[in-house]
């Protein structure tokens, strides 16, 4: 994976958990559907990742065009670039 990849990667994993809403320690309960519904609504592009191929590409263009989601993204790349350096947590 180049660096240019990696960092995108990191980019978009920090941009979507900083993105959740904090719950504050509410716990709410939630039905699990069972596997066959889980397993129907997968992407096939890549079952693992929330976002789709379009919200990358999105994304993308809003890095291109919007200068604070440009500043975020430089910031979260330089973040994500230390992270990298730093050694593994124990």
């Amino acid at each position: 994976m180049t660096a240019k990849a990696r960092s995108f990667v990191c980019f978009s994993i920090a941009m979507l958990t900083t993105a959740l809403p904090s719950r504050g320690g509410e716990t709410e309960s939630a039905s699990v559907p069972p596997a066959s519904e889980i397993l129907a609504k997968l992407r096939h592009e890549h079952p693992r990742l929330l976002a789709s191929t379009t919200d990358f590409a999105r994304l993308k263009e809003g890095i291109a065009t919007d200068a604070r989601l440009k500043e975020w993204h430089q910031k979260l790349r330089d973040r994500a670039e230390r992270i990298l350096t730093e050694p593994p947590s124990r």
